[in-house]
């Protein structure tokens, strides 16, 4: 056991307190009741309040083993009978009191918090005054250690020595808590004029390796969150007063309990409404619901346009349900209060707080006030908080279908003064239409006539001081470039039209997709917006900004492909073990943009799964040329092949007319009937869809092609290797129909003998050039003269072949190569590039149809 320190061992020795530790006690212990280090401070300041006090102080010093943590209270003190019966372990009276200070209902009942220490510090002295005179009690935990591991209960118990102390004792044992600034900032004199008639000091000392996890952050929100902080009651950290604790931002609407939330779901006991007319109209105890088994419930719902999730663990949180129990938290750690989350929607909940008070729960909580039992109280109180989450929840389904997402970008936007954003945007707009800068993020209609575009550009100087018209919203542009930047700001409509085609957009589609979610997206992505305007309005040279918004938009490709990057055999194989239908929906999404399309997904009711499109090189006539696929996924609801009725062929055709497509992909396991060209029910409905609907391309009608996953994923596999491009890949559309078409087409192609391009020389070309002109970018025209000029060369019509082969590389190489729209980067070692693509040529030539088969037989 440790040395008795001054502060506990001054005064005169009065007498003892056994204190005997029950078979109940060591059981408790066993579970492991309090594994929080600041759990203990908590019971500290909840005896605080339990004795009257007005004012609590909490005072840090958290060296292991000689730091101390102090709470200092001006409640009730304890003379020796006090001390006495606060060390009857297990044993309670607060609740017996028949006037209890302050007339305060009781949060103590099991008699058990002080123990809550031992777990953050070896000694616990209190030194308290009550009356005139002044006493002091000190625990070494050391004594419960020593005990024997078995013993149920001591055969002597552990002595506590009860001390008196005169006010000069007393003054120099608590001066160094009582005396530091921080203490000092309460005005809570504990000695001489204006003193408090009462007082205790609770000291923890000695403190365990467990005092090291104490963040201030996390107690501050413990004791603002946890603890009944009101006008009778004020709890100081380390100086701070602290406020009760609340979300810190307003939310867009608030319900009350008993007012505005009176009836509970089906799955939730009845309930009736109630008032309390002895309460003031502002308390949130005022109103409230009578729940059969429940009893009074009361407290209030608020819910938030934003998240209020994403602080550091450090801190506490601000959403889900906070529920009270006279007076006290008793989920800290769970907001969902013990629900499952899947029952909860997160994206709702994150938006959602309910301080909820449920006084009966006292029945049925755990000996640790930290959880509720399980039994049929528990599952009453769930029901009542998961109805009160449902009854908030259809409100702001209703508020976010209000425009809620556009309203948030605008709001952030305008958030900020206005030569910040919105004076550099309009500035750059007139620029633009006076034809004296250029810009890549915005949209000027300077083909409109001078009158127009002056009455536009008026209107933008205007909502510059008006912030909430500055920016209307957003709108996705499903006809963007896919070399364009990711956004533009369409200075007539005030909209951000983000580029659906841009790969940051594809890559995270799904985000941009969901108006809820995108926000953190969209504010990225304007910030290229106000940056373009901003290097202007610092009247930065225009090439220089030209330079540094196309080298943000390379860093931001380069990113949305290193994060969705996927190699064609990561794609092939995700296409051949998809199953589900959302999860095979997106692989053929994925495997089509991994052949080169250009894809938009889908997915709606009534609409294709995906349109992919194809653009193809300029024609003689430098025509544009292209061609548009609709695609639809069809799983397996059974094992068995996919029938003719749910193909639905007229929907196909349907959705392939409906989206300008002239040709139609339907992507599934397998088909019935698939092995024969003319002479199924499905073959006979494609001809016939077929023979009706017109294309919208040069081929005159629409075509309808089946191809099954595992030939699709053959496909994926082989483009880069074969060198298959968008124009070959047309002949599959054009001529094929059933799958056994369609795996015959396949097979031509991974048989078909390739001029395998000169991969490693080509790569040492590129490596040659970063080493000579480290700061210049390997562009595809001088790769393609440096090539030429090889001995022996390679020859090379025009750059679009070697940007053909450079992509195939980086398709191959799994990383080592990126190649850009105007450039190709080498990012690993030449051997690294080449014997990435040599194994992926391998596993091309793995799959020719014969592979493995001696006699070239095929399932």
């Amino acid at each position: 056991m440790e040395a008795e320190p001054t502060f506990a061992s001054l005064g005169r020795k009065a007498g003892d307190i056994d204190v005997r530790l029950s078979h109940r006690i060591v059981t408790l212990f066993s579970e492991g009741l309090y594994k929080s280090p600041n759990k203990a401070i908590e019971e500290l300041v909840a005896n605080s309040f339990d004795a009257g006090a007005e004012n609590v102080h909490v005072l840090t010093s958290l060296g292991v083993g000689d730091g101390t943590i102090a709470v200092i209270d001006d409640g009730d003190g304890m003379d020796a009978k006090g001390l006495q019966r606060h060390w009857m372990v297990g044993r309670s009276n607060k609740r017996k009191l028949k006037s209890p200070p302050r007339g305060r209902r009781q949060i103590g009942k099991f008699g058990i918090g002080k123990l809550a220490t031992y777990v953050l510090a070896n000694r616990l002295t209190h030194i308290s005054k009550c009356g005139r005179s002044y006493y002091s009690a000190s625990m070494d935990f050391g004594a419960i250690n020593n005990r024997a591991a078995g013993e149920v209960e001591g055969e002597q118990p552990i002595t506590i020595p009860l001390r008196r102390l005169t006010a000069g004792q007393a003054r120099q044992a608590v001066d160094m808590w009582a005396g530091s600034a921080a203490f000092q900032k309460g005005n809570m004199p504990l000695f001489g004029a204006g003193s408090s008639a009462s007082w205790t000091v609770s000291v923890m000392s000695n403190l365990k390796p467990m005092a090291a996890d104490i963040r201030a952050g996390r107690l501050r929100w413990i004791l603002r969150t946890a603890l009944p902080l009101r006008p009778d009651f004020n709890v100081w950290l380390d100086g701070e007063k602290l406020g009760p604790s609340k979300a810190e931002r307003e939310p867009f609407r608030r319900w009350i309990i008993g007012k505005d939330i009176v009836e509970l779901g089906r799955d939730a006991p009845g309930a009736t409404k109630s008032t309390d007319r002895g309460a003031s109209r502002t308390s949130e105890h005022r109103f409230g619901l009578d729940v059969e088994g429940l009893g009074r419930i009361t407290g209030y719902a608020e819910a938030y346009d934003d998240a209020l999730t994403g602080k550091s663990d450090e801190w506490g949180r601000s959403n889900g349900f906070f529920v009270y129990v006279r007076g006290r938290l008793v989920n800290e750690e769970d907001g969902h209060f013990w629900i499952q989350p899947n029952k909860l929607r997160h994206g709702t909940f994150s938006r959602f707080r309910a301080v909820v008070h449920m006084d009966k729960l006292d029945d049925a909580l755990r000996s640790s006030r930290e959880a509720v039992g399980d039994g049929e109280v528990l599952c009453r109180a769930q029901s009542v908080i998961q109805s009160i989450f449902n009854t908030v929840r259809t409100d702001m389904d209703e508020h976010d279908k209000g425009g809620g997402s556009d309203a948030k970008l605008a709001r952030r936007v305008s958030a900020g003064p206005a030569s910040l954003a919105r004076r550099p945007i309009a500035a750059l707009a007139r620029a633009v239409a006076e034809g004296k800068a250029r810009s890549f993020h915005l949209d000027v209609p300077t083909h409109e006539s001078a009158d127009k575009l002056e009455e536009t550009l008026a209107s933008l100087d205007k909502s510059v001081m008006n912030p909430e018209t500055f920016i209307r919203g957003r709108r996705m542009d499903a006809d963007g470039d896919p070399e364009d930047v990711v956004a533009k700001f369409d200075v007539r409509s005030r909209l951000l039209r983000l580029n659906s085609r841009h790969p940051f957009v594809t890559v995270f589609d799904e985000v941009f997709a969901n108006q809820r979610h995108s926000l953190p997206l969209e504010l990225l992505v304007i910030k290229d917006v106000i940056n373009e305007a901003r290097m202007y309005q610092d009247g930065q040279d225009p090439g220089r900004i030209e330079d540094a918004v196309l080298t943000s938009d390379t860093i931001l490709r380069h990113l949305a492909h290193a994060s969705g990057r996927k190699s064609p055999s990561y794609v092939a194989a995700a296409l051949e073990g998809a199953a589900a239908p959302r999860e095979l929906e997106k692989c053929v999404c994925d495997a089509l943009q991994s052949l080169g399309f250009g894809v938009k997904r889908m997915g709606k009711a009534g609409e294709p799964d995906g349109v992919a499109e194809a653009v193809l090189a300029a024609g003689r006539a430098r025509s544009v040329r292209g061609y548009k696929v609709s695609i639809e996924a069809k799983s397996k609801k059974e094992d068995r092949p996919i029938p003719a009725k749910d193909v639905d062929v007229s929907a196909v055709a349907r959705h392939c007319k409906e989206h300008e497509c002239d040709h139609a992909v339907v992507v599934g396991p397998a088909f019935q009937g698939e092995g024969r060209r003319g002479d199924s029910a499905l073959a006979r409905s494609i001809s016939a869809a077929c023979s009706k609907g017109a294309g919208s391309g040069d081929v005159g009608r629409i075509t309808i092609t089946l191809v099954t996953a595992k030939d699709l994923a053959r496909l994926v596999r082989l483009r880069p290797v074969k060198q298959v491009g968008l124009e070959k890949i047309r002949e599959m559309f054009s001529e094929s129909r059933m799958p056994g078409e369609c795996r015959a087409w396949v097979d031509s192609i991974a048989e078909a003998a390739v001029k395998r391009p000169e991969y490693r020389r080509i790569i040492e070309a590129i490596a040659a050039h970063q080493r000579e002109l480290p700061r210049e970018p390997v562009y595809y025209s001088a790769l393609h003269t440096r090539l030429s000029k090889l001995d022996p060369p390679i020859k090379y019509d025009h750059s679009g072949e070697v940007i053909d082969v450079c992509k195939a590389m980086d398709q191959m190489s799994e990383g080592a190569i990126w190649a850009h729209r105007d450039r190709v980067e080498l990012d690993q070692s030449v051997e690294n590039a080449v014997r990435a693509i040599d194994s992926a040529i391998r596993e091309c030539e793995d799959d020719r149809p014969d592979a493995g088969d001696p006699d070239g037989q095929r399932e």
